[in-house]
Formats: C-alpha cells, structure tokens, sequence
C-alpha cells in the first residue's frame, strides 16, 4: 500500500480492500521489473472474457499475461491508429476512463509506447475483430432455422465480389433464395466487422422516404431527431459493418440513395441488398441468382420433406415423382420449402400429380410457379381458412392471435383456423422477444393473399378493421399508462408499418378518425426517434380533417407537441393557437384534461412555468373527476418535477407523495417512474436514506419491465445516496454503472432535477480519491451487470 493509505481511505470511505495492492512493483522470476496495477476485482475473477497472451518480457523470457475483453478492445483499437478521444468515442466511455485502459495494457504488456502495443497486436491478434459495445450487441442478423442446401459456387462468388466491392446486389426471380444466400453471407462474414452484421428488411416499408427510417429502426437507434437517416449515418461512421439491405425491389430509388449517402460517409461500411432488379448506382456490384441446378434442387426437397413429414419415404422407388416435383417448381427453392409439408397429408406421388405446372399458368403471372402453388394451397384450404387467409394480408409483417381476431369479423374459431394454416404452410410461425406467438405471410403470399381480399371484395371491410385495431393500440400507448399495458409498447414498436398503413387508410376513409389517432401518437413518434414522420402524418391528418371536431383539435395539440421538440417554434404558435380556440367547443370537454396536459407541456417548453403549472393543476382537477386516476397521476409527476426544478422542494414533496399513492391504490406499472420523483424531493428536504429506500423499490420495478433507461436513473439516485452517505467507492462505481447504461439505451432522456447535485457530488468524490483511482471506480462500474450494480446498491460494499 501507498504511503498514507490508512489516512486515504478514512478520508475517502474506500475500503483497504479496495485500495490494497493498487500500485506495486514486482519482479518477474528472471529478475526483469515490470510495474504493475492491480485489475480491478470485477474483472479479476476467472471468467471467459480474460484473454490468455505469451508476452516476450524485456529479459527475453516468455510469460503468460491476462487481458480483460475491454483491454483487448483497447489494445486493438490502439493498433488501428486511434487516438484516446477517438477510443472513447467507439467505446462509449469518458477518455479519462480510457486513458486508465491504456496504462493498465502498457503495465500488463510489460511495453512503454502505444507503438509496441501496436506491434504486438500484429504479431499475436492479426484479424481479431473488435466488439464495441452496444443496445444490440454485435448486430441483429438471425439465427437460421434450417439448414443451407446448395449454392456453394453462388456463395462463394457473392463472397469474393463484397471483399473486392463496397455495393453488392443479389439479383434474380422471387423465390430463388436471395435473402437466404445474404444471411448465410452474413454470418460467415460477421466475424470480419468488429460492429457486426445487420439486416434491414424493406418488405413492410411503402414509402421510399422512410428507407433511412427502416435502418435506423434496425440499428435499434430511437434518439429524439427529426432525421432518422442522419441518425443511422452518425451511428455507422466510424463503425465496420456490414449492413444488409433485403427487398429492395419495390423502393429502387430509395436503397440507392440511401446506400449512396451511407456508404459516402461511413467508410468501414459495406452494403450487401437483394433485389428483383439492380439498385443502378455507380459502382454497385450485380451478381444474378438462378433456380437451384437439379441435383440441389432434389436434395433441398428431400432434406424439408424428411423435416416435415419424418415418416415420408423418399428412396428410389420415388425418384421419378421427386424430379417431377422440382421440374414443375422451377427449383426455386420457396416453392419447394412451400410443398414439401404438403407431404404430412399426401403421399409423393400425390403430392406429384397435384403440383401445379408452371407452365400453364397465365403469362401475366410475375413469379409463375410461386404464384401457381399459392392458388393451388389456396385451393386446398376450406371456405373458413380461405377467408381467414385472405384477411391475414392486410397485415404489414408479425402479427399476433388478438390482431387476427380483430380483422376477422366475429373471429370465431381463429386459434384453431391460424393451426390449420400454419400447418398448411399458408402461415408463417414464429414467437416475439418475450416468447410469445406470433405469425406472418411470406410476401409471396402476403401479395397473393391481397389480390383475393380485392376479388371477394372484401378489401375496404378487412383494412378498416385492421386500421382501427391500429388505432386501439395507439390508444393504449398513448392514453393508458396502467401497469398492464406495459406490453403496448414493444407491441406497437414492432408494427409501426401497420401504424402507417393504418393511418393511410384512415387518411382515404375516415379522415376525422385518423386526425384522431395522429394525435395520439405523439408518444410513440418521440418516444421512437421519429418526430419528423409523426409531423408528417399530423400534416396530412389536419389537410383532410379540416372542420372544426374534437379530432382536429386533438391532433393540432399533438403538432404543436411534435413543432415544439423540433424547435420550430414560430410555425408551432400559429397551431398552437388554433388549438387552445378550438378547446372551447362543446364536444372537446370530455377531452379537457387530456387537451391541458398538452397545453401544459408547450408553455413548459417555451419557458412559461407558470402557465405550465396552472394548466397542468386544471387537468388534474379534470382527470380525477372524470375517473382517470392513472393519467391525472402522470400529470401531478410532471407538476412534481416542474416544482422541484423551480426549488419549491416542500410543495414537490406533497404532490410527488400523493402521486405515489395514487398509483400504488390502482396498481400501476408506472409506480417505479413517481417513486423515482419522490426521492429526487427526498434529497432536496435531506432525507437521504429515505430517498434510497425509494429508489431501491423502483429500480427493482423497473428491471421487472425492461425498463432499462428507468434503471439507469434509479442507479444515479443510488449512487448519489451512497456519495452522500461517504460510501465513495459504491457512488462512483455505480454512477459509472448509470452512466453506461444511459449511453447505451439509445433513448431520448432529459436531466432529472437532481441532476446539477449529482455532478457536483460526483466531481466533488472525483477530486478526493484523485484521477487514477476515479477512473479505476468507473471502470469497474462501466463492467458491472445491472444485477450486480443493484445488489452493490442494496448492501453498499
């Protein structure tokens, strides 16, 4: 220990196991010395991320050393030429913290120049990607479900042509396999990019203005910005991946533009899409897909029937039948995953002779033999299947069983009828993030599916009743914030091309009505980085509902909302003004506490405090009368904070408390949000210990949600606590925990009250312990799992 340690850590509140062994010099058996500092203990534990290297010591003998994975991130990224701002950048860390990374491989290494360091990487770590860390980790592509048959030359060639070329485009007939051979690709060639592989699918999108959208929603970006393109170009600029773009067919002059602007300014970006045709752009690489060659075909067949059917028997006493099936399917690979199930109810030579032949079929069919089998299981399906099917196309990609029901008239029987057509290959199965089932249509089917909606006329009925589904859901997530809609979100994130095809109908057949769920989504629009689009849709919305209606005055509130976060603040006071007039209609009164709360937020964002108050008190007076204590609750939260950032502690305090306690008598999913406000009014009275009682109860809400960026603020709160309470060591650990986390949430967040105090507590601990061990503490903490970081919290050591 250094001299003065005792009195360090009296001073300081780290413990002298913390402090112990920090600095030291040790001799290596040779007798060559080599400073040394201790790893910090989080990463000091055997564990798979610690990186075994022989390092050749200035005395010439070999010895074995340890690298932490955030070590070896360093190092590598010192040998790609990086500056410390530049690895702090990459990183996500503060260049103080990376500084402290650097020191700790120059001792570990036993080198004295980052050159050595350099030299090092190229001896031992030639082509070891690094990983950058990240909301979704190291790209998105999925896992595959079955196995690759064929296309060995096709994937070897496709592979060549994106070392040599930074545009690639596979090219060929629908249902030749183009998006299988990408994935492969992908993930063959993963490994090769150190921020990964990711697929953005352009199928759901309709509008070549939302291409840049649809890679930022891939990317997982959901940052406040007005141009979400912009957004996914300043997250790939100074990453190496490899972004692969599928369906571009029906938006040719939206991909090639993105891909222009993506691939100009990020140069470590490679662009690998699928289409029926070329995206035209100079410099673009064409490789043209083909049928599978028989022999492939054959045993692609064979492999899915023997899958499907394990019963099936397939030798040589059904060869004929079996070359049969993939003569008449073209050996496009769709149609022959599409038949082979069919197997579980005929036999091969059934199977066979019903297989439709692409060659009688009309010549105006655009992919022939696809088209062919779709009519002919089309066929094969009862009246109730085929009706339920042909609803099934109005839905943009997954859907779940309620959506379904919802489209499907008095929806008897939907459980059963999506079985049957899953099992019948009409319907694609699959399950959301938290487990759930979940279906969709291929796009093949999804277009066929269309057509016989159109041809039954059927079509207005089915897309009005798919748009007001949309509409409840918006509902839901923009006018309920019970605890049991806390599924809304991630649900209606997901089918965010079901909201716009939602409103477009809305927009052509009941315009009143879609100014109405315009409005209501203005939640959604910020909350997903998306203001820009929920501006546009509002505009639309207020051109076609132009009367005076409770509709219009709704959705100009929304406008405003949206105007004022993009700070075009004149063009938001002209509807601004429109809409507070129109609030006084008659029919707008059962909307009157809904309507002040939106007022509140303009006068807040333009400054006036005081309107924004006196609006915010009117809705809760409204709200509460009216019986919705959970939405008048989220208004005395933000009255909470608007009093305590104002420095009226006492007042915050009884409205923070009555907020809570409201929430707590119905249960609410969004207690964790009002406790978090409590506490902030705790530590402004200096009722510390209170306020971390509270905190502890809300982080462990929050972490049951998934709510990672209400962790985050539950993890700052606790480390200001435990600053306050002279647990050094844990503040500044966990404050570096909620630090990354924030960083990494990718989410729009706004400083709490709180927050000026906890800088200067946390600078204030910073100058205490010095520079060195300060980024020791937040390194640490950077490293810790939520879980670790809460149970740091609970017992402070």
């Amino acid at each position: 220990m250094s001299p003065g340690g005792h009195a360090a850590s009296a001073q300081t509140g780290i413990s002298a196991k913390d402090q112990a062994g920090f600095v030291g010099v040790a001799s290596n058996p040779a007798g060559a010395t080599t400073s040394y500092k201790k790893v910090p203990r989080v990463w000091s534990q055997p564990c798979a991320c610690l990186q075994l290297q022989k390092v050749e010591n200035r005395s010439g003998v070999d010895r074995e050393i340890k690298l932490t994975e955030r070590g070896q991130q360093v190092a590598e990224l010192i040998a790609l030429g990086l500056s410390n701002r530049d690895i702090a950048r990459r990183l996500f860390l503060s260049e103080r913290t990376v500084e402290w990374h650097v020191e700790q491989v120059l001792n570990r290494l036993g080198f004295s120049s980052r050159t050595e360091i350099a030299a090092w990487i190229g001896r031992t770590q030639s082509g070891t990607p690094v990983r950058s860390p990240g909301r979704k980790g190291k790209g998105n592509i999925p896992a595959p479900l079955t196995s690759f048959v064929g296309r060995e030359r096709d994937l070897t060639m496709v592979r060549d042509l994106v070392a040599a070329n930074r545009l690639v485009t596979i090219v060929g007939p629908g249902g030749t396999g183009k998006t299988r051979l990408a994935l492969r690709l992908a993930e063959e060639l993963e490994p090769s990019y150190r921020d990964g592989a990711w697929l953005c699918d352009l199928a759901p999108v309709a509008d070549p203005a939302l291409v840049g959208d649809a890679v930022a929603q891939a990317l997982g970006l959901s940052q406040e910005t007005p141009d979400r393109m912009a957004a996914a170009r300043e997250y790939l600029r100074e990453r190496s991946a490899l972004l692969v773009v599928d369906n571009c067919e029906h938006l040719l002059g939206g991909a090639a533009d993105m891909s222009l602007e993506l691939l100009g300014a990020c140069r470590d970006l490679r662009v690998l899409a699928t289409s029926l045709a070329p995206l035209g752009v100079l410099g673009e690489a064409v490789w043209q897909l083909q049928p599978l060659p028989q022999e492939d075909a054959v045993r692609l067949f064979v492999e899915r029937a023997h899958a499907a059917a394990p019963g099936v028997q397939l030798d040589d006493t059904t060869q004929v039948e079996v070359n049969t099936i993939c003569d008449r399917l073209d050996g496009l690979p769709l149609a022959l995953e599409l038949a082979a199930p069919r197997l579980r109810q005929l036999s091969v030579k059934e199977l066979a002779d019903a297989v439709p032949d692409s060659t009688t079929t009309s010549p105006g069919d655009r992919h022939g033999s696809l088209d062919a089998l779709a009519a002919w299981g089309y066929r094969t399906l009862d009246e109730s299947e085929r009706k339920l099917f042909r609803q099934l196309g109005v839905f943009a990609g997954w859907f779940q069983q309620d959506d379904a029901t919802s489209v499907a008239g008095d929806g008897a029987g939907v459980e059963m009828l999506l079985s049957s057509l899953v099992e019948k290959s009409m319907v694609t199965a699959g399950r959301t993030s938290q487990g759930r089932p979940r279906y969709r249509l291929l796009e093949m089917l999804r277009a066929f599916a269309r057509r016989r909606l159109d041809e039954a006329g059927e079509s207005q009925e089915t897309r009005l009743a798919h748009a007001e589904r949309m509409a409840w859901l918006a509902e839901r997530l923009g006018l309920n914030t019970a605890g049991s809609e806390v599924w809304v979100w991630p649900k209606v994130e997901g089918m965010v091309d079901d909201i716009r095809a939602a409103l477009r109908t809305l927009l052509e057949l009941r315009p009143r009505r879609a100014a109405w769920m315009a409005g209501t989504l203005r939640w959604f629009w910020r909350g997903t980085g998306r203001l820009g689009e929920g501006v546009r849709w509002n505009q639309m919305a207020l051109e076609a509902c132009a009367d005076p209606c409770l509709e219009r005055c709704w959705a100009l509130h929304g406008h405003a909302v949206l105007l004022l976060r993009l700070g075009r603040l004149d063009e938001m006071m002209s509807w601004f003004r429109e809409a507070t007039n129109l609030a006084a209609l008659p029919e707008c009164a059962e909307m009157r506490g809904e309507l002040l709360l939106a007022e509140a937020l303009v006068h807040a964002g333009l400054g006036d405090l005081a309107a924004a108050e006196a609006a915010d008190r009117l809705a809760i007076v409204e709200l509460t009368q009216r019986g919705q204590v959970d939405r008048a609750s989220l208004v005395l939260n933000d009255l909470a904070t608007m009093l305590l950032i104002q420095g009226r502690a006492e007042e915050a305090h009884g409205v923070a408390e009555r907020c809570v306690q409201d929430l707590r008598r119905i249960k609410s999913g969004r207690l964790q949000v009002a406790l978090d406000t409590l506490a902030q009014a705790d530590c402004f009275l200096g009722q510390v210990d209170q306020a971390r009682a509270r905190w502890l109860e809300a982080v462990a809400m929050s972490l049951d949600t998934g709510e990672v960026t209400a962790v985050a603020t539950c993890l700052e709160g606790l480390a200001f606590a435990a600053g306050m309470r002279r647990r050094t060591a844990v503040a500044l650990k966990l404050h570096g925990c909620a630090d990354q986390l924030l960083t990494q949430a990718s989410d729009s967040y706004v400083a709490e009250p709180l927050a000026p105090k906890v800088r200067e507590l946390v600078g204030r601990l910073e100058n205490r312990v010095g520079p060195q061990l300060a980024a020791r503490l937040r390194a640490e903490g950077e490293g810790l799992v939520i879980d670790e970081a809460i149970q740091m919290a609970r017992s402070e050591g």
